[in-house]
């Protein structure tokens, strides 16, 4: 089977986001040992689960969408369809490699840290962006199988 260019790109962000969650496991593991034991990182494990956890959701999802491409665009995906589900995922990952590395959960609606209101807002967008491109891909998958 020949995968197209968009499937290609959407495939690399699938495998990337799989390796981010590995890596997350990993960092995670050593979060989660004792402490002052050789192998403990001095972090919080739960920002660091929720990046494991989105990344891993993420990448399965996102390794799912190109098999049905075609079958939602027979002519390739819209130009704003790949770009714009990579830009909603930097967004995203970079808003929870932070909240991970600096210890936060980055779901603070209010906070007296101003950091943690801003975190919150640009994950809630970056969520919203993601969405966005897997309802229209969504969408499109279900009307072209209808007809």
């Amino acid at each position: 089977m020949t995968l197209r260019r968009d499937q290609h790109a959407v495939l690399r962000l699938a495998l990337s986001l799989l390796a981010l969650a590995g890596l997350a496991a990993l960092f995670e593991l050593f979060a989660r040992q004792a402490p002052y034991t050789p192998l403990a990182l001095a972090a919080l494990p739960g920002p660091i689960q929720q990046l494991r956890e989105a990344a891993l959701i993420h990448g399965l999802i996102a390794l799912v969408v190109p098999l049905s491409m075609p079958s939602a665009w027979p002519g390739g995906a819209p130009r704003w369809f790949v770009p714009l589900l990579v830009a909603g995922h930097i967004l995203l990952f970079a808003v929870l490699l932070y909240a991970a590395a600096t210890g936060r959960m980055a779901v603070q609606v209010w906070d007296p840290r101003p950091v943690a209101i801003v975190l919150t807002a640009l994950r809630v967008l970056g969520h919203a962006v993601v969405a966005g491109c897997y309802l229209s891909w969504g969408r499109r998958l279900w009307t072209s199988s209808a007809s």
